[in-house]
């Protein structure tokens, strides 16, 4: 089942909310459509080949065809018979109010200290709550920032210093990474070694390289030292640490399912955030608020025939069709054709295209075959009035934020298909691993302020990156959702949190 993100927030990564598409039936629907473009592939049927069409007519026994054995939906029917209690809901809603004021007032308050004030801010994004004090956490920010003096941090710690790079950098304020170098060896400008040994102030530094942009040199080495070093400490550490270290490891946050992020932050993190009772009582009361809302949501559109799901996808998607091939020889040959059918079909596109295209000319029709336009209007088509004429001007001049996200989900998901382009399968990896950091790169860089357009009309955009990433970083996990999109979908509408 494919997760869709919908930014709810003006907020740069702060909370979202999901809205979920129905589960893929099982075969048919998979063979019908490429996973990525979504074009149907029975338009194989227009290509002319003679011989396969000989072949056909001359016999009447379908020759046996090495099908890719993609499993059925592992959800069966479980979100189809969800009623929506309102009472329950209503519950939620009028129980959020205590500790949200409190929460409020704390963030308000000229009295509290700004670290105190920053973690808070740090916490609340992390479980997805920012967007119920937007205002209040912006015009809190606005005057932090102003006031800033980075003299002040030559005796902070390093988990200290990374927080507030952290908030100030999600919000769109571009905080200096210079504070940074005073973890660094003046003379062999390496970081210190001894900074090693504060696990928790590295994870910390390890997120925030996450949101560096090009230039930034310093967090391009903080990114590589941290990812060194907590992977030889991975199996060293314990307990919760342990767990906030693997799961960054295996993805940071900045790159995760906000939702999901949020809450794994709850579990992995309660020790530091149960000091604050209201924080968590809210966190708690605001996820089981809105797993309701998103049950009733899935239950509604689980109830689609698959017949016209289908019908509405390939609608939607024929105008990729200008670059069938890449689409075609993948499903077609990976999933149905039999050896013989595959040489002719090669030999059909090969007399009809020459020689294959560069990287350059693949990547020009395959960034509008990415499947991000599509997603990206279906995103804003909820946005109400922050789509104005100038975010559509906007939008049609082809942004780097824009360009970055679509040649993310094309070289994510095709990461080990480009061993053709003449080098290896490790180098083309690594290249394109590269190329892949340098748009997030770009991605950060276009949240910062000032913002071309309302962070409204980005943060889709940010999510469908993200979005890709969990699908695609490790596996198909649209095609085969058993490991860690199974554990996404149970954390987001199976289990609620315990109060």
């Amino acid at each position: 089942m494919l997760v869709i993100l919908m930014a709810t927030t003006s907020t740069a990564y702060a909370s979202v909310r999901c809205t979920a598409l129905p589960d893929l039936p099982p075969r048919p629907f998979r063979t019908s459509f490429n996973r990525v473009s979504g074009i149907p592939i029975n338009i194989v049927k227009s290509v002319h080949i003679p011989q396969m069409a000989a072949t056909k007519a001359n016999s009447t026994i379908e020759p046996a065809r090495p099908l890719a054995n993609f499993p059925s939906s592992i959800w069966g029917d479980r979100f189809l018979s969800f009623s929506l209690d309102n009472s329950k809901l209503e519950a939620y809603v009028k129980a959020m109010e205590q500790p949200k004021e409190q929460l409020r007032r704390l963030i308000l308050n000229p009295s509290t200290d700004s670290n105190e004030k920053l973690s808070l801010i740090y916490s609340l994004d992390r479980l997805g709550l920012t967007y119920l004090f937007f205002e209040d956490i912006d015009g809190q920010l606005y005057k932090l920032f102003n006031q800033l003096n980075l003299q002040t941090y030559h005796e902070a710690d390093l988990y200290t210093i990374s927080i507030h790079f952290q908030v100030f950098r999600k919000f769109g304020y571009k905080f200096s990474c210079d504070v940074f170098n005073k973890f660094k060896d003046f003379e062999s400008g390496q970081f210190n070694e001894d900074i090693s040994k504060d696990v928790r102030g590295m994870l910390s530094l390890y997120e925030s390289a996450q949101l560096r942009i090009k230039g930034e040199s310093i967090l391009d080495e903080a990114f590589a030292f941290t990812e060194t070093k907590l992977k030889s400490l991975e199996k060293t550490i314990q307990g919760t640490l342990a767990k906030q270290v693997k799961h960054a490891l295996e993805r940071p946050v900045h790159r995760g399912h906000p939702m999901v992020e949020a809450r794994k932050y709850l579990s992995h993190f309660e020790e530091e955030i149960s000091r604050n009772d209201s924080l968590v009582t809210l966190a708690k009361l605001h996820f089981n608020y809105l797993q309701l809302i998103q049950k009733e949501e899935l239950q509604i559109v689980s109830n689609v025939s698959p017949h016209t799901q289908i019908e509405i996808l390939g609608i939607t998607f024929k105008i990729y069709t200008f670059d069938l091939q890449p689409i075609l020889k993948n499903d077609t040959y990976d999933a149905y054709a039999t050896i013989e059918e595959m040489r002719v079909l090669t030999h059909a596109i090969n007399r009809h295209s020459g020689e294959l295209p560069s990287f350059e000319e693949f990547m020009k029709f395959g960034l509008i075959t990415s499947g991000v336009d599509i997603l990206y209007k279906s995103a804003l088509s909820g946005t109400g009035k922050i789509v104005t004429q100038e975010a559509i001007a906007w939008y049609e001049s082809h942004p780097k934020i824009l360009t970055a996200v679509q040649f993310i989900a094309r070289l994510q998901e095709d990461v080990a298909s480009f061993t053709t382009f003449g080098v290896s399968e490790d180098v083309a990896i690594e290249a394109i691993k590269n190329v892949l950091e340098e748009r997030w790169k770009d991605i950060n860089e276009g949240c910062l302020k000032p913002r071309e357009v309302p962070m409204g009309i980005l943060a889709p955009l940010v999510n469908i990156a993200r979005l890709i990433d969990v699908f695609y970083k490790y596996n198909d996990e649209f095609t085969f959702p058993e490991n860690i999109i199974k554990e996404y979908i149970t954390l987001l509408f199976c289990v609620s949190v315990p109060m």
